[in-house]
């Protein structure tokens, strides 16, 4: 037997699993990111169905999170991945690890609307900051998936801004960002 198409064809499978691997994850990125995206909606607009539905799809991000580090447990075992990989293995678990949470934190907010929604009857005005938060999150996270899909890092430069609004949420009152460009 012709030992470099044998490695070839391990190489290959290999390959395919770390492409499946990753496909999942931006699956699972997916999700998380819109959980988020209704969950703030739900609370800025009091919008009672979508609370519901970030609430009953939150067991989707568990599942997700579940397989996918299966997965990276059975790459791990049979191949035994080294330097370059191995990182990549490493960097899925720790990425799955933090889009359940966000996934948990979509839920925690869709909850928080529903009370507040049924105590104040509708969205209020002064949520203008988490809005704004709200927004550069969900930018960051969709740039998190960019940089999965290109295989590189981005310079999520929005974390700054992220962590200035939860220092000091009045210092953003009224200006949202979108593409790059605030409003206010």
């Amino acid at each position: 037997m012709n030992t470099n198409f044998k490695k070839q064809h391990i190489s290959k499978q290999f390959d395919d699993e770390l492409q499946n691997v990753l496909g999942e994850v931006l699956a699972m990125g997916g999700l998380a990111e819109e959980q988020l995206i209704n969950a703030l909606d739900s609370l800025l607009e009091g919008d009672i169905s979508l609370a519901t539905g970030v609430i009953d799809t939150e067991i989707k991000g568990n599942t997700y999170e579940v397989q996918i580090d299966q997965s990276c447990t059975r790459i791990l075992a049979r191949r035994q991945p080294a330097a370059t990989d191995l990182r990549l293995i490493m960097a899925i678990t720790k990425t799955i690890t933090d889009l359940e949470r966000i996934g948990d934190e979509a839920q925690k907010i869709a909850k928080r609307g529903l009370d507040l929604t049924e105590k104040h009857s509708g969205p209020k005005a002064y949520y203008i900051s988490i809005k704004a938060m709200g927004t550069l999150v969900t930018h960051m996270l969709h740039d998190g998936k960019a940089a999965i899909t290109a295989k590189g890092i981005l310079a999520l430069k929005r974390n700054d801004k992220v962590q200035v609004l939860v220092q000091h949420p009045g210092k953003w009152m009224g200006r949202v960002e979108t593409n790059g460009a605030e409003h206010g």
